[in-house]
């Protein structure tokens, strides 16, 4: 992990998060992203989550495109940069495919699949990491975010997301994840 690390954007991100902040939402850039800059790697593309829905989100850019819409995706093009902005949400785990708007970051980052993949970061209050994802970037670790079976209940192809990102990373499952990778 790169310390007393400086987040530097590029400005279609900024533009995005600035252009969201000014209408009154939340909105970080997430995900892979994040993890990446922490690796100290630049990272391929951005992704932003924010409490904005997709009209929102799709009144506020003049070049938007349906990706993902009943998912709460839209991509927003910036100077021919496309950049996936998807609304806050919660998954239900006993309907998978099922997902459901929520206005909390807490609630959006607890869904999502390894804690190296559930923070956020805005200029305006830093990295969030509620998981512990930023020491299991320092140890090389893969974990689940809460209980490892149940994030793979929930998606099975977050099993092989785990095999690629042990081997593009050079990462460790521990030993929960693991196991449960192997029981679903």
């Amino acid at each position: 992990v790169v310390e007393n690390l400086q987040f530097i954007l590029p400005e279609s991100v900024n533009f995005v998060l600035d252009t969201l902040h000014g209408a009154g939402f939340k909105a970080y850039i997430v995900g892979g992203c994040v993890r990446d800059i922490l690796c100290g790697k630049v990272p391929n593309d951005f992704d932003i989550t924010t409490s904005a829905l997709p009209e929102n989100t799709k009144k506020l850019f003049s070049k938007t495109v349906e990706t993902g819409i009943k998912h709460g995706t839209v991509t927003v093009i910036v100077d021919g940069t496309q950049i996936e902005v998807t609304t806050f949400r919660t998954e239900d785990s006993r309907h998978p495919q099922t997902v459901s708007f929520t206005r909390s970051i807490e609630e959006d980052l607890s869904r999502r699949d390894f804690t190296v993949n559930a923070m956020c970061y805005n200029h305006e209050e830093g990295l969030i990491d509620l998981f512990g994802g930023k020491d299991d970037i320092k140890s090389c670790t893969l974990r689940a975010v809460g209980d490892p079976v149940l994030r793979f209940s929930e998606d099975a192809l977050r099993i092989l997301r785990l095999v690629r990102f042990a081997a593009t990373l050079g990462f460790t499952p521990d030993t929960a994840t693991l196991n449960a990778a192997k029981s679903c």
